[in-house]
This record gives structure tokens, C-alpha cells and sequence, in this order.
């Protein structure tokens, strides 16, 4: 065991692998799993003269959305021609390797930018999903024990979605990874997406909510999105709306098998919990929900990824140990870059549970994570 230096100006313990003693702290032994981190590689680019994706500079081109940036530190130095080349060297596996070093991570599931959804591009969206699927698909094969993915799916054709989840799944992903609302017309509770949600339910795998700019799907540079809210609250909201239409929506109680992991602290709503089951008696005449909202949450799993120590310890005491899981946005713009467990009053039990244990158990990674991090059950 040894305590690393990050380049952001920290540093943790990393887990302890086999050479490790009795006298060595329990939580150092923990296996770390991070569920949150964003992934591309060149072949998911430049597929269509019109949707790309491509790199214009250092500006991401979706259509006729373009993304609006402060110029990111690492890439100070980088010219206007290069940023996209740059971006894919932070995503090989060597790179990837020696981030998850310096972060004591173990093993990361990998999922596509949400600035990449294409519920909004017909056609190319359905394609672009087979597309983002097989790439992660042999990207992770190169490690098999330290990387695995979220699959992408067309939302706005449930249907296809439904047969692209099967096929992703049978190739290795362990879930997939959505917008919280907004798919071409459809919203999570919309009874067109009930074929979507059997075959989720059927392979058993769980759903990652994950907004995404709205702007993306408006497709209209002339409309404005005034300093980026799309983006900076959008997600949040979107994550939040994504809890109340699966509840109130009424897809819990047709799939009650339902698992949803809702990243960013899960927006708004394990702090807002007791409003929503208020306005769910009170507002709201079109809802479906047969039980209260707050029996819904067993369903539920969210990430710790608030900053503030105060925030996080409100977490674990409103959701409970049992119902989360790791998430930091690893190498994205708002990464946190220590170790969200702590400082928060969390057991060594508790800490196994949400760096890992829970994560295990819902994704059913047991058997295909090396032991030798020094993993206790």
C-alpha cells in the first residue's frame, strides 16, 4: 500500500492489493467501483455530414448544436485543431489506468457523453447506438476485469431500443445509460416505453439516468440557452422529473422488478422526498401511482456526488447505505477528486457497501472483478 500524489493537488490511499497485512486499516482493503464516467473513442465520430459528432476546434458539433465552453485547464496549451485528438489520448486504457491509480479506483464502467443521446436525429440515432455499443464493446475486452460499460439506446423508438438493449447485453454491457426526459415526444412513463421497460426487466439489468442538455434536442442555434441552464441545472431537473414520471407515471407498479440508479445525488429528490409525497396526494390528478411515493425508493440508487461533507452525510442518512453507490464523473468537467465516503460518519461496513458492495450486487459484477485488490465481503 502507498499513498499516491494526483496531479489535481491531493492524493489518497490506494486499496490494498495482495501484499497487504492484518495491521492494514479495513476500508483500505475496499474494492473500488465508479459508476460515472463519461467515454468516446474516434470511431464514434464524423459518421454523418450533418449529425457528425465531430470536433470544430475545441468546440463538439451535434448537429446544429455546438458546445459552449470556458476553456478546460488541461488544455491550455492545446491549438484550436487539436482537441479533439487530445481528448481521445485522456480516454486510451493506459490513461484510463493511470487516472484510476491516482484515484485508488479499481474497476469503471464506461458510458457514452450525454451530449450524444440522439433522441432527436430519427434514423442516425437508432444507428449511432449500434455504433457507441460496439465500440465499448471492444474497448472493454482489452481489459475485462477493470472496465465495463452502459449501453446506449435509442429512447425515442422503444421498440428498437428494446432489441438493442438484448443485443448490448449479450455483448457484455451491464445496463444502459438514459436522459431523464424528453425522447423524441416520449417521456419515461409514456406507455410506448412498457416494451422497453419488459425486456429491461427480462434481462435484469438496471437503468443510469444521466441528463442531458436540452438544447441538443432543439436544434436551433437562434435559440438561446442562456448560460448553458440546459446544462449547469437541466441535468439536475431532468434526473429529479425522471424519479417523479417513473413513480407517479405509474412504471413501478407495472414493473416492480425496476431498478434505476439517478446520478448528480439523484438532481433534487432524495432531499425534496417528503414535498414530492405530499404533492403526489395533492397535485397531480393524472397520476397512476398506487402506493405511497416513498415506497418506491427501494427501487432507487444514487451516487454521493455533492461536494459539500454536509450534503453527503444528509444522503446516506435520507437514502441509506443499502441504496448507494460510487459515482464522481470521473475525468469529466465537475469531477470530485476525493474519496466521497469520507468524513461523513460512515462504518467501514458502510463504506464497502456503496464503494462496491451495492454495485456488485446490481450490476452482478461478483465473479468478474479480480480478487486481488484485497475486496472483503
Amino acid at each position: 500500500m502507498s499513498r499516491v500524489s494526483c496531479n489535481w493537488g491531493w492524493s489518497v490511499l490506494r486499496s490494498a492489493g495482495p501484499g497487504a497485512t492484518h495491521d492494514t486499516p479495513h476500508w483500505e482493503f475496499l474494492l473500488l467501483i465508479e459508476l460515472h464516467a463519461h467515454h468516446m473513442t474516434p470511431a464514434m465520430f464524423d459518421l454523418d455530414p450533418h449529425w457528425g459528432p465531430s470536433w470544430v476546434g475545441q468546440q463538439l458539433k451535434v448537429g446544429n448544436w455546438m458546445m459552449r465552453h470556458k476553456k478546460f485547464p488541461d488544455l491550455q496549451q492545446v491549438g484550436q485543431d487539436q482537441s479533439g485528438a487530445v481528448i481521445f489520448d485522456r480516454m486510451d486504457h493506459g490513461f484510463r489506468h493511470q487516472m484510476m491509480t491516482q484515484l485508488g479506483i479499481d474497476v469503471v464502467v464506461i458510458s457514452n457523453s450525454p451530449l450524444l443521446y440522439y433522441y432527436w436525429a430519427g434514423d442516425f440515432g437508432v444507428e449511432y447506438a449500434t455504433v457507441v455499443n460496439d465500440e465499448f464493446a471492444k474497448w472493454c475486452a482489452v481489459d475485462p476485469e477493470a472496465f465495463f460499460w452502459w449501453a446506449q439506446v435509442p429512447m425515442h423508438r422503444p421498440a428498437a431500443a428494446a432489441i438493442e438493449l438484448q443485443r448490448a447485453v449479450g455483448m457484455g454491457a451491464v445496463g444502459f445509460m438514459c436522459g431523464g426526459a424528453d425522447f423524441g415526444g416520449l417521456d419515461l412513463h409514456s406507455r410506448e416505453m412498457d416494451e422497453l421497460w419488459a425486456k429491461v426487466v427480462e434481462l435484469d439489468v438496471p437503468v443510469f439516468i444521466h441528463g442531458h442538455p436540452q438544447s441538443t434536442a432543439w436544434q436551433d442555434p437562434n435559440k438561446p440557452d442562456p448560460l448553458d441552464t440546459t446544462t449547469a441545472l437541466g441535468y439536475m431537473y431532468d434526473e429529479s422529473r425522471a424519479f417523479w414520471h417513473l413513480t407517479c407515471g405509474g412504471v413501478l407498479d407495472r414493473f416492480p422488478a425496476l431498478k434505476v440508479y439517478i446520478t448528480h445525488a439523484g438532481g433534487f429528490t432524495p432531499y425534496q422526498i417528503e414535498r414530492f409525497g405530499a404533492l403526489a396526494g395533492t397535485l397531480a390528478p393524472d397520476s397512476v401511482n398506487t402506493r405511497p411515493i416513498a415506497e418506491y425508493m427501494p427501487n432507487f440508487y444514487f451516487d454521493l456526488m455533492v461536494p459539500h461533507d454536509g450534503m453527503r452525510r444528509a444522503l446516506a442518512e435520507l437514502i441509506g447505505v443499502d441504496n448507494l453507490v460510487y459515482g464522481s464523473n470521473l475525468g469529466g468537467s465537475d469531477q470530485i477528486a476525493f474519496d466521497l465516503t469520507d468524513r461523513i460518519g460512515l462504518t467501514d461496513h458502510d463504506r464497502e457497501r456503496i464503494k462496491s458492495g451495492n454495485a456488485l450486487k446490481l450490476l452482478h459484477l461478483d465473479g468478474k472483478v479480480p480478487t486481488t485488490v484485497g475486496h472483503n465481503p
